[in-house]
C-alpha cells in the first residue's frame, strides 16, 4: 500500500536493507579510514530513515505503519519460545477452555483467593462439627486434587451437603485452575447433562453425537447438583456408564449434590453408589451464604 503511493519510500527501504552488506565489505576491505567510512554510512542511513519518516507523515501514514505490532512482544505472536509454549498462547487456551466448559460467565474467573473462609462458623454445630475446620479440610484436598490432577491415583471428588454452602463455588475455582494447566474441562448440572444425552441418544447429528462424547473424553467432567435430574431407566443407565467408563480410563470427575449420602444410595443403583463411594467424599455444613450475603447485603 505505500510502495504503490510512495514509491521513495521503497527505493529507501532497498538501500537500507543493504547497509548491512556494505559494513560487510568495509570490514573485509582493510581500508585505514574504515572508522571514517562506518560513520559516513551511519550518517546517511540516519537521513534516509528522517526522510522516510517525513515521507510517511506527509501522506498520512504513522510512523511505525510498516512495522509489524505484536499482541505478544516475547513470542512475536508465534505462541511459542525456543520450542516451548508462549504463557500468551496459554491464556489463549485457557480462555478457550473456559469458553467450550459450560460454565456460567459469572464463574468462569473466580478463584480460590475470592473464598470466604469467615462465612463457615468457627464453633461446633449441633452435631459437634465446626464448619470452618470442615471447609479448610476440604480446601486442602482441593489443592491437592489440582496439583496432582495429571497423576492417574489422584482421587475424584464428591461434594454432598446443603444447598448454599459454596459447593458450586468451589468447584468452578478448582475448574478455573485445572483449565490454567491446559486441561479440558465440562461442566453440566445434572439436568443439563442427562437431558443432553437423552435428545442426543437418537440423532444422526454428528456434532450432537460428538458432545455427547464429551462427557467420556474430557480431562474434567463436572456434574453439578446431581438428583435434581428427572431420573429415568435411561438416564440411570447413562450415568453408570459414565461413571464406569471414565474410572476405568482415569479421566477425571467432581460431582456434587445436595443430598446426603443416605440419599444418594437410596435414589441410584448399588453399582452407582460403590462407585461414588471410591471418590474423595467431602461434607459441606454451615450456614447458607447465600441467605448470610443477602443479610449483609454483599
Amino acid at each position: 500500500e505505500v510502495y504503490s503511493k510512495l514509491p521513495r519510500v521503497r527505493e529507501i527501504d532497498a538501500e537500507i536493507e543493504s547497509t548491512g552488506l556494505r559494513l560487510t565489505k568495509l570490514a573485509l576491505s582493510g581500508r585505514e579510514d574504515i572508522d571514517a567510512a562506518i560513520a559516513e554510512i551511519k550518517e546517511n542511513t540516519a537521513k534516509l530513515k528522517a526522510e522516510r519518516n517525513n515521507l510517511l507523515e506527509s501522506a498520512g501514514f504513522a510512523e511505525d505503519y510498516m512495522t509489524n505490532v505484536y499482541t505478544c512482544a516475547k513470542c512475536k505472536d508465534t505462541g511459542s519460545i525456543d520450542g516451548e509454549m508462549c504463557d500468551c498462547f496459554k491464556n489463549e487456551l485457557i480462555k478457550r477452555t473456559l469458553k467450550l466448559s459450560n460454565i456460567a460467565p459469572s464463574l468462569s474467573k473466580v478463584t480460590f483467593d475470592d473464598f470466604n473462609i469467615n462465612y463457615y462458623p468457627d464453633q461446633p454445630d449441633a452435631d459437634g462439627n465446626n464448619p470452618r475446620m470442615q471447609m479448610n479440610s476440604i480446601l486442602a484436598v482441593c489443592a491437592e486434587f489440582i496439583e496432582n490432577f495429571n497423576k492417574p491415583d489422584n482421587k475424584n471428588m464428591l461434594f454432598f451437603g446443603n444447598t448454599g454452602l459454596g459447593k458450586t463455588f468451589l468447584t468452578s475455582a478448582v475448574a478455573n485452575e485445572v483449565a490454567k494447566k491446559g486441561a479440558s474441562v465440562m461442566y453440566y448440572t445434572a439436568r443439563e447433562l442427562f437431558g443432553m444425552l437423552t435428545d442426543n441418544a437418537f440423532s444422526a447429528d454428528a456434532e450432537l453425537k460428538q458432545e455427547s462424547k464429551w462427557a467420556y473424553e474430557v480431562d474434567l467432567l463436572i456434574i453439578d447438583d446431581l438428583g435434581s435430574e428427572n431420573a429415568n431407566q435411561y438416564t440411570t443407565a447413562a450415568f453408570f456408564d459414565i461413571l464406569n467408563a471414565r474410572l476405568v480410563s482415569r479421566k477425571k470427575m467432581i460431582i456434587s449434590s445436595n443430598m446426603n449420602m443416605n440419599e444418594l444410595k437410596n435414589t441410584y443403583s448399588a453399582r452407582i453408589f460403590s462407585r461414588l463411594t471410591d471418590f474423595n467424599i467431602l461434607k459441606f455444613i454451615g450456614e447458607d451464604i447465600r441467605v448470610k450475603r443477602n443479610i449483609e447485603g454483599k
